[in-house]
């Protein structure tokens, strides 16, 4: 019988939320390292075809789906490559918050005709494991930054529950965070060399409420190199961005959907709303050109 999703959520709110959490706080482990099977989403070679192992966090969101599925929010990939690989041409993808890289790895499994690949990550200790995940993959640039409007040293507030939730808006985490300052590069600055290939580009953002202001910040004639984009949009109070010009860059995808329900367009207008509701939910949006 396969293991569901309510499966894993038993098992590790039942047994092994309480080892994570001793092994954690007890013998300050902080990570584990696991080898994917052959032909799993999580598995990846070298230049030398040597398998890459797989370091994962230990933390409650993303610790247990990549042991016991190898695999991890794998929808959102399979959406991207099921919208990209009939366009049967090679593209760049930038990851803004990539975390520890488990995104990127499953991205690299799921489609070979990725050319070159942008990740950011600007907290240490998620970066460490980020280079450690991407060995051997002379095609992977690894930035240990994120992107913003603006340059500067920014506090990156952390969820203690999840390394996975790490965010410049404190609104996005528990009150009584812990935080660490990081760095923040322009946008701009590095959108030409996402298009130095001249090739079309899939653009990811997950920063827990920053993703408008890193997309509003990058030219709108840089929108028009991009064929597929996803956002995480979470209705936070205190996000700051330009929502006209976040709705002009919308409106240059005839197609975008959510997550929570692909079948069903919307439009700029339902974007925006919903995006301003500040009721605290959370979504991806889709948008692309087809």
């Amino acid at each position: 019988m396969p293991v569901t999703e309510k499966d894993l959520d038993l098992l590790f709110n039942s047994v092994l939320i309480l080892h994570f959490k001793m092994l954690k706080e007890e013998y300050g482990v902080r990570s584990f390292e696991m080898m994917p099977s052959p032909g799993s989403p999580l598995y990846m070679e070298d230049e030398d075809e040597r398998p890459v192992p797989l370091y994962v966090p230990l933390c409650r969101n993303m610790g247990l789906h990549p042991i016991v599925l190898q695999s991890f929010d794998l929808g959102k990939v399979r959406f991207i490559r099921t919208m990209t690989e009939r366009l049967d041409r090679r593209f760049v993808l930038v990851d803004v918050g990539a975390n520890v890289g488990l995104f990127a790895r499953q991205c690299l499994a799921e489609m070979a005709y990725l050319s070159r690949l942008y990740l950011y990550e600007p907290h240490p200790e998620n970066f460490e494991q980020l280079t450690r995940n991407m060995a051997g993959q002379a095609n992977a640039e690894l930035n240990q930054f994120g992107l913003g409007p603006e340059p500067g040293t920014f506090r990156l507030y952390m969820d203690p529950n999840t390394c996975g939730n790490y965010s410049l808006n404190a609104n996005a985490v528990p009150d009584g965070a812990d935080f660490a300052d990081v760095e923040i590069r322009p946008s701009v600055e590095e959108q030409a060399k996402w298009l130095s290939s001249g090739e079309e580009v899939i653009f990811k953002s997950d920063t827990q409420g920053f993703d408008e202001a890193i997309a509003t910040s990058l030219d709108l004639e840089f929108w028009k190199s991009v064929r597929l984009g996803t956002m995480e949009l979470w209705r936070l109070p205190g996000k700051e961005y330009d929502e006209d010009r976040f709705a002009k860059i919308l409106d240059g995808f005839p197609i975008k959907v959510f997550q929570s329900n692909p079948r069903q367009p919307v439009t700029t207008a339902d974007v925006i709303k919903m995006n301003g509701d500040g009721s605290g939910d959370v979504d991806d949006i889709f948008f692309f050109k087809p």
